[in-house]
């Protein structure tokens, strides 16, 4: 359960209250926090660069860097999460770090191959906010 499907399940029960108790407090106080979801949400809206560069061609069981370039576009902080996207034996690190507004960072982290085969996809980068109720 996410947290803002908790703060919805506490305005249902606000609403509730008001209605039984014949109360307008808890209503008023249940819709105050349906509109500061509803800030939220329209705020909301990150933009971001990235690109990543593999320092050398890959071999069997040795640790590749990995450079990867974050550019944070818009004005707003962020914590980023970054996933890699590889084969299931493979080994990677998954960093996270905090980019202000328009500002540039450059993460530097390890991959193991394996043998055979392969294909790496780009990284799954999440995006989360300071408070952390949307991603």
């Amino acid at each position: 359960m996410k947290r803002e499907d908790i703060l919805l399940l506490l305005v249902f029960l606000l609403f509730v209250q008001g209605y039984l108790f014949r109360n307008i407090f808890p209503a008023l106080l249940g819709s105050l926090i349906v509109y500061y979801l509803i800030y939220l949400r329209v705020e909301f809206s990150p933009e971001l660069e990235s690109g990543r560069e593999i320092g050398r061609k890959l071999k069997d069981g040795e640790r590749v860097k990995t450079k990867l370039r974050l550019k944070n576009l818009c004005t707003k902080s962020m914590e980023l999460d970054v996933f890699e996207q590889l084969p299931p034996s493979f080994k990677a690190e998954t960093p996270s770090l905090f980019l202000n507004g328009h500002e540039e960072k450059e993460v530097e982290y390890s991959i193991t191959p394996v043998r055979g085969i392969f294909t790496i996809k780009d990284p799954i980068i999440r995006v989360n906010e300071l408070r952390e109720l949307y991603y």
